[in-house]
């Protein structure tokens, strides 16, 4: 009887819930924003302000009081961005709408002298990856790459996902490695025959911040296939700054596990007119102003002392340790009017080592090998020295309007290595000998024995390669950017570039004229491009 009458009692209640349970106020039920413009100094209202809804495409309009709201949202975080004529752009990043519920925000615009808002500020700290963009990248700053272990970009480069180092290569999704992209402010700066990737990598310190995508790339990298890594460099400040770092591993008295590595680094910011110029505006925004960045790298690693000697840099003035490394990067930008902004950028960066694995190029030989010269170990000073040399000059040119932004740049990236040893012509080289002791071994009973001519290691001679090759490039690009409807992004533009690359690899040139094995060969290749 009791088994009976609970059944009768569970069937219509389950049926009950079944019909009101889509109606329940839980399902499909949707959350709002409602918020207030005011000016930052009068904390009046602002009437007529554009507030736009990122994520859907949404806007809306201010009223008498200032006041808006977006109702209908589904659940989730959303990028609301405030503006109006005479005021800075106000942005707040990851607004929480939840079910059933109001979210109230309040923003302040600045006043600004210019009436187009390019400035912005930005409430939130945002998001590492944004759904709603085309390709897969993520962002990271330069004050979080301050925080972090990381020597140079390529390691900071190397700690995001997708990207790998595999024999001191990168790799964006397991593809080659001509197939990423390398652009700085904008300037492609990829060389073409280095498996390393970029020619010029900019110091940490010069870094505002850095994107690297994996998926999703679009016509604007070019040829750019696996992944593209896009450097923003620091814009000046305001104010004068600067400042001095120096690493060492030098401190402990144990000489056990030391590398003998000093790193040093200097970075000046501010306007040109705290140097002493002349001012050129009153407005301390419309002023031009400078970013000076010189580091420098010496250590021996692990390998020990070496003896280079650069015959194109120096000598061995610059080169007191086996690895030698020096970066320079110098930015100067002038807003000419509240819409349009110079900016000329300068860098460069030059290594001294003795390190054959440099020469792991895309014509790779498979004659000789790569890395550490083991045989060439008590007999270093006569060994082959590697000079890199890159540097960059780039003139852009940005036109910023109420919905669009066009740049033009023209640009010059350079790129060499070089390797002799102590400045010799190929016809000067001497071949290596092992000239150390001779060794006996014998079998107990003497009936079979073993010479051993020397010790393994070259006593006397010359390194096995002289090798050359450089990589100059002109380029000139143009892009328009705007936005035709409020979902709608329109980007045309096209671009030209002219190259001029020569390759000379002698190996063992002490056996005469080309040596065993030589590549050498000079190309001017032209290419130009459009987009849409």
């Amino acid at each position: 009887m009791n088994r009976t009458s609970t059944q009768s009692w569970l069937l219509p209640a389950a049926l009950c819930a079944a019909l009101l349970w889509p109606w329940s106020p839980a399902w499909g039920a949707t959350g709002s924003v409602v918020g207030r413009i005011t000016d930052a100094s009068t904390a009046d209202s602002l009437p007529g302000a554009s507030v736009y809804l990122r994520q859907l495409g949404r806007g809306v309009a201010a009223d008498a009081r200032g006041r808006f709201e977006f109702g209908g949202l589904p659940a989730g975080y959303y990028t609301i961005e405030v503006s109006a004529i005479g005021y800075i752009r106000w942005r707040q990043e990851n607004i929480r709408v939840q079910s059933g519920a109001e979210t109230t925000i309040s923003a302040a615009l600045t006043p600004t002298i210019l009436p187009l808002g390019e400035e912005i500020v930005v409430y939130g700290k945002r998001v590492l990856l944004d759904v709603n963009e085309p390709a897969t990248q993520r962002t990271v700053e330069g004050r979080d790459i301050e925080k972090t272990t990381a020597g140079g970009l390529t390691d900071v480069v190397l700690q995001q996902p997708g990207v790998a180092q595999v024999d001191r290569e990168v790799h964006v999704r397991g593809a080659r490695t001509y197939e990423t992209g390398y652009l700085i402010d904008g300037v492609s700066v990829a060389d073409p025959f280095l498996r390393q990737g970029m020619a010029v990598r900019p110091s940490p310190a010069a870094v505002e911040s850095f994107r690297v995508q994996t998926g999703g790339i679009d016509a604007a990298s070019g040829s750019a296939s696996a992944g593209v890594v896009e450097v923003e460099t620091r814009d000046p400040s305001q104010q004068l700054s600067g400042s001095v770092s120096y690493t060492t591993d030098q401190v402990s008295p144990v000489r056990e596990g030391r590398w003998n590595s000093d790193g040093a680094q200097f970075v000046l910011s501010g306007p040109l007119s705290a140097l002493g110029l002349p001012r050129l505006s009153s407005d301390s925004r419309l002023e031009p102003g400078f970013v000076l960045n010189l580091s420098g790298d010496l250590t021996d690693t692990h390998l020990g002392s070496g003896q280079p000697n650069s015959s194109i840099w120096g000598g061995t003035r610059w080169a007191p340790r086996s690895n030698n490394r020096y970066q320079s990067l110098v930015k100067l930008a002038w807003r000419l009017s509240p819409r349009h902004r110079l900016v000329t950028l300068f860098t460069g960066e030059t290594t001294i080592d003795q390190d054959r694995s440099v020469l792991d190029t895309h014509i790779r030989t498979a004659t000789y090998s790569y890395g550490w010269p083991f045989a060439y170990g008590r007999d270093l000073a006569n060994y082959t020295t590697f000079t890199r040399q890159a540097n960059s000059q780039s003139l852009r040119w940005e036109d910023h309007g109420q919905n669009n932004i066009f740049t033009a740049t023209l640009a010059r990236v350079f790129s060499r290595l070089h390797g002799d040893v102590n400045g010799k012509t190929p016809d000067q080289y001497v071949p290596p000998q092992d000239t150390g002791p001779v060794s006996i071994q014998t079998t107990p009973d003497s009936s079979v024995f073993t010479i051993n001519p020397g010790d393994g290691f070259y006593d006397v001679g010359d390194g096995d390669q002289w090798y050359d090759h450089f990589v100059e490039t002109y380029s000139a690009k143009g892009e328009w950017e705007g936005r035709p409807r409020p979902n709608w992004t329109l980007k045309p533009g096209g671009s030209v570039e002219t190259q001029s690359l020569q390759v000379i690899d002698i190996f063992r040139p002490w056996l005469g004229l080309g040596g065993l094995n030589t590549d050498a060969y000079r190309a001017r290749p032209t290419s130009a491009a459009l987009l849409v």
